[in-house]
């Protein structure tokens, strides 16, 4: 049943999470302001290379523990 469950969610979250990788993750990534840590059970795992990113991004973020757009995370 748990494995049932995880296919759905993945599939509900999928448009979200295509969304948010293409638009959000990727150009960040580009960037070369965000790092790719791997998967966590079924989320893409991604944190901010602090030392790569300008002073205004950072400052956008202090504070913030992380977020997440459909199975992607993001983690401070």
């Amino acid at each position: 049943m748990k494995t049932l469950c995880d296919v759905l969610g993945v599939a509900w979250a999928l448009p979200v999470t295509l969304v948010a990788f293409v638009f959000y993750v990727l150009p960040l990534w580009a960037l070369g302001w965000y790092r790719y840590k791997g998967c966590e059970r079924l989320a893409l795992i991604w944190y901010r290379d602090k030392d790569a990113c300008p002073k205004w991004f950072n400052d956008v973020w202090d504070g913030w523990a992380g977020n997440s757009i459909g199975n992607i995370h993001q983690k401070l």
